[in-house]
């Protein structure tokens, strides 16, 4: 009876085919141009991914609307779905989204039943960094590029209120996103995501994006913690990385700020400065970009 069905439709007895996700594989109808997907929502990456492939099969222009209900509220997972789909577009993005969806769901356990799990809450690029590590370490091995846990004390309010991410999980989950961010394309990836699923975020919600987004730069530079004084800021180096405070201080230098440098059992670089709250945070944030952006530089013109 299915085989009849799609013989008919081919060759145009109807113009409309409802059916269910059964179409996901095996057919091929090169004059079928326009596709609608209902609840997509409720539908795996990979099955949105072989449904939207049933048009576009010839010279024909194609359309797919995916869609669901209006008014409802995504789970995390689905809007991660829903917005891979619609990013990954051009032709051979089959890999990028096999790897999103390995991203979204886990990877499962390397020893045991579990399909998904540990990985689905640490995110991919954590997750293989913890795996490297991890052997690297059973082997007897040098961990490479291990990098140093900074902490950042200010005095802004950097946190997710309970009334602008009520579900708790949900809130987790963003917490755990916001952590790993390193870049400014990261930053903005989950600013548009904070605002499609929960309206414009407040002040307290940027600060922690901004102050995740710090860590990870002086973390990469070895910092341990930078921490608000009076007068301006503290940089810390634990003694094992105190070696590398001249990338600070040439930046500081080149910025024409005022420091002072001093070791006791670890290295600290005193930066003075007017601001404060948000504007010191984004001081903060140029600061240890450059440092990077000069780090980066002196290792290209050492090789060249």
């Amino acid at each position: 009876q299915f085989e009849d069905t799609i013989i008919r439709f081919i060759n145009h007895e109807y113009d409309l085919l409802l059916c269910t996700t059964i179409i996901e594989a095996g057919i091929d109808i090169p004059n079928a141009n326009t596709l609608i997907i209902e609840d997509a929502d409720r539908l795996g990456l990979a099955q949105l991914y072989q449904i939207k492939g049933r048009v576009g099969r010839s010279e024909r222009v194609a359309y797919a609307y995916i869609t669901y209900k209006r008014g409802k509220e995504l789970t995390e997972e689905a809007s991660k779905r829903l917005q891979t789909i619609k990013e990954y577009t051009e032709f051979g993005s089959g890999i990028k989204i096999a790897m999103k969806d390995l991203e979204i769901r886990g990877g499962g356990d390397l020893l045991g039943a579990n399909q998904s799990g540990f990985m689905q809450g640490v995110g991919y690029d954590m997750y293989v960094r913890i795996l490297s590590e991890e052997i690297a370490h059973m082997k007897g091995e040098k961990v490479k590029d291990a990098l140093v846990e900074t902490n950042i004390d200010l005095n802004i309010s950097a946190y997710i209120d309970k009334s602008y991410i009520q579900d708790d999980l949900s809130r987790l989950k963003m917490y755990k996103r916001i952590a790993l961010v390193e870049s400014v394309a990261e930053k903005q990836d989950i600013v548009d995501e904070l605002i499609d699923r929960y309206s414009d975020p407040p002040d307290n919600v940027l600060n922690i994006i901004d102050v995740a987004y710090a860590k990870n730069l002086a973390s990469k530079s070895g910092i341990s913690e930078i921490k608000q004084n009076k007068k301006g800021f503290d940089i810390i180096y634990e003694q094992k990385e105190a070696f590398r405070f001249g990338d600070v201080i040439t930046v500081l230098d080149v910025l024409k700020c005022r420091y002072s440098v001093k070791t006791y059992d670890f290295l600290r670089i005193r930066v003075e400065t007017n601001k404060k709250h948000e504007a010191l945070l984004e001081f903060i944030i140029k600061l240890m970009e450059n440092v990077l952006i000069n780090t980066r530089l002196e290792v290209k013109d050492a090789y060249e």
